[in-house]
């Protein structure tokens, strides 16, 4: 967008991201043309463009607002040295889970959404947040790292833990909110790093 809208456009910017959160959430990227956007929204495709110059441009801009509110918030928490490992991860997973219950469909598009377009290849905030959470298991978490697994493979392993929430919610296989997951998800990333 070229700037921020003003408190009268606001309503159609967020009617315009709302429908593509749900067309994507519901059915893909692919349902996600910039004609069935605007549909959802109630305004013309012009009405889009005047927003966003392409749909790749809206995307981009969505997933990144998204995103990095909770990527800086998970940065500032393993910067905190004054908390137990256990205190950060429960902490982490209740970001996430926050996260995902306030808008599962913003969540489902930002952390779960299959489409690789061109506008997801801008990935600085998804390794700034696996590599400040690689530096935390690093500096904090060394005892853990047992065998052949890295700091790396122990990111992706817990990621895996704590998308599975998510996932099986939209998959209906799990009670939504997420954050009612929160205990027993914090226990098998425990089990896995062997805390006591």
């Amino acid at each position: 967008m070229a700037g921020p809208p003003s408190k009268t456009e606001q309503p159609t910017v967020d009617r315009l991201i709302d429908s593509m959160l749900q067309i994507v959430h519901t059915s893909g990227g692919a349902s996600a043309s910039v004609r069935a956007i605007a549909r959802g929204a109630g305004v013309t495709e012009a009405v889009l463009y005047r927003y966003f110059p392409s749909k790749e441009a809206m995307f981009h801009e969505v997933w990144y607002r998204r995103l990095q509110p909770m990527v800086h918030a998970k940065v500032a928490l393993l910067e905190q040295a004054d908390l137990s490992p256990e205190q950060v991860l429960t902490d982490w997973v209740r970001l996430t889970f926050r996260e995902y219950d306030a808008d599962p469909a913003a969540f489902f598009f930002v952390f779960l959404s299959e489409d690789n377009g061109p506008w997801r290849r801008d990935d600085r905030l998804f390794r700034m947040q696996s590599d400040a959470f690689q530096n935390w298991i690093t500096r904090d978490l060394s005892g853990a790292l047992t065998g052949p697994i890295s700091a790396a493979g122990m990111t992706r392993q817990i990621a895996a833990i704590l998308l599975s929430v998510p996932r099986s919610i939209k998959a209906g296989r799990l009670e939504a909110p997420a954050i009612n997951h929160l205990d027993s998800t914090i226990e098998s990333i425990r089990r896995l790093l062997q805390l006591s």
